[in-house]
């Protein structure tokens, strides 16, 4: 046997279930995978890669990768693709084996959601995290509002910016120099990207609203070697009074080049210029702006 197919009604794999396949160099496995047992896949020296599904929350003992010389267990080569917080993740960080993340195991993302592929993109560019749950799973909080200082975090880290020379230093009286978001929030000024809201005041804790986050993101592009095309007609937003002068050029330049929709509520196409940014917003907008 040189391949094998596990359908997505088999959930369970048990211990030593193909161990000895010499010749089996190709494993796939079904979505409704959530368990393999200990030396699974003993002894199949030629399995030098696998695929293991998101909801796949546990890898036992030597279930891959492992194989017995004489009486001796030794450990072979093996790259796991799958899900940052996933078994798969856990089982090739405690065994020292190869790992690609495809994006997240999140409690909370349910498979085909709007934003699922979003998220998942950033998670493996290293842009988005999640937070870890009680019971050792992760969530995603798709619906959290945005702070303005999480958000310069995350240009910062689309950027790939090095923040070294950003370390100590703050142009607002607000944003404490050595915190957690100070060097992001300091290289996105410097950068051109962020001006904060007067009097020397950044107001970092404050949720950032859609029209700002527009804004930084246009401000973020003249500053990357990004070029936004125009692909899609001009919306005019039925609230589009709400918007801040300030902002409408870049509310206008984002949604003609396809990154903002609006959403209709009571059959107007609304953009709500004023209300807080989701994760899953900022998600998706960073996203497509980086494709």
């Amino acid at each position: 046997m040189t391949s094998v197919a596990i359908p997505d009604n088999i959930t369970w794999i048990d211990s030593y279930a193909f161990d000895g396949c010499s010749q089996l160099a190709s494993v796939t496995f079904g979505s409704g995978l959530s368990y393999i047992g200990s030396y699974a896949f003993l002894n199949c020296p030629k399995l030098k890669e696998v695929f293991i599904p998101k909801n796949a929350p546990y890898l036992n003992q030597c279930a891959f990768g492992y194989y017995y010389d004489d009486a001796d267990l030794y450990k072979g080569e093996l790259t796991i693709s799958g899900y940052t917080y996933s078994g798969a993740d856990e089982y090739a960080k405690d065994n020292g084996f190869t790992f690609i993340s495809l994006g997240g195991a999140f409690v909370d993302v349910p498979a085909g959601k709007w934003y699922e592929p979003y998220i998942d993109d950033l998670v493996v560019k290293g842009i988005f995290s999640g937070y870890e749950n009680a019971d050792g799973t992760h969530s995603f909080q798709p619906d959290k509002k945005i702070t303005r200082a999480e958000f310069a975090v995350i240009l910062a880290r689309a950027a790939k910016a090095d923040l070294t020379s950003y370390e100590n230093k703050s142009s607002f009286s607000d944003v404490e120099a050595s915190g957690w978001a100070g060097p992001a929030i300091e290289w996105a000024y410097q950068s051109g990207i962020v001006f904060g809201l007067g009097n020397g005041k950044y107001a970092p804790n404050a949720n950032i609203t859609r029209q700002d986050m527009a804004v930084m993101i246009c401000r973020f592009v003249e500053a990357q070697p990004i070029t936004l095309h125009p692909t899609a007609e001009e919306v005019v937003f039925d609230d589009a009074g709400d918007i801040s002068a300030y902002a409408l050029t870049a509310v206008t330049s984002l949604q003609q080049a396809g990154l903002i929709n609006g959403s209709i509520s009571g059959g107007k196409v609304l953009f709500q210029p004023k209300k807080g940014a989701s994760r899953a917003e900022a998600a998706k907008l960073i996203s497509v702006l980086l494709k």
